[in-house]
């Protein structure tokens, strides 16, 4: 019985250093510049989640995000491929199904702070200096400059872009 208690509290005392170990952020994404035809957009509300006690990072503290436009590109064109992808990768899951059966050549992102109206369906958007940071208590994303044109992007506007 002691041995059994002993083994109990060996466990606890692990699972303990486990949790309070270091944060652990995302890998660096670099700066995207990015366009691509709006295929899919949502508006998220300003959130705030509480810390959760125990953890280390920013899932200790309480978090906020202000309000964000979740926007999927078509036919994205960026000069880093891998870096949309992992950028993608890192955003998923926090858009409340916008991020389902994304093709390799979409784009998942999210702008803080842009209104609903700033974006148009099937027109091209063009982010400048598109930047995703974040650890085990959330994602951020911030971005320099956004213009969205006229018209989508034709295959000879993507040709530029190794397409």
């Amino acid at each position: 019985m002691i041995a059994r208690t002993f083994q109990c509290f060996a466990v606890a005392a692990a699972l303990a250093q486990v949790g309070s170990a270091g944060a652990a952020p995302l890998p660096p994404v670099p700066p995207l510049d990015i366009c691509g035809a709006v295929a899919r957009v949502q508006w998220l509300p300003p959130l705030t989640e509480p810390a959760i006690r125990g953890m280390s990072g920013s899932a200790g503290i309480d978090r906020q995000w202000p309000a964000r436009l979740a926007v999927v590109l078509d036919n994205s064109c960026t000069d880093d491929p891998e870096a949309r992808a992992l950028a993608t990768m890192f955003l998923r899951g926090s858009v409340g199904g916008l991020d389902r059966d994304l093709a390799p050549d979409q784009a998942l992102l999210l702008l803080p702070e842009v209104a609903p109206e700033a974006v148009t369906l099937g027109r091209t958007l063009c982010v400048s200096d598109f930047r995703v940071s974040g650890d085990e208590g959330g994602t951020w994303t911030r971005f320099a400059a956004l213009m969205q044109l006229p018209a989508a992007l034709g295959p000879a506007s993507l040709k530029r872009c190794g397409r």
